[in-house]
């Protein structure tokens, strides 16, 4: 399921909370073994769905 995404242009950083937020998704989608957490992306193209 792919889910919404802020978008930064190419120069910016992400802030220490955003990386948070994405470290946290990948401990909590580590849990399923269905599934699989691919963050963050420049575009829609690199899920690969």
């Amino acid at each position: 399921m792919p889910l919404p995404k802020r978008q930064k242009g190419k120069d910016q950083e992400l802030r220490p909370s955003e990386k948070m937020k994405i470290d946290c998704g990948k401990a909590h989608f580590e849990q399923f073994e269905d599934v699989r957490f691919k963050g963050p992306v420049s575009s829609v193209s690199e899920l690969n769905w």
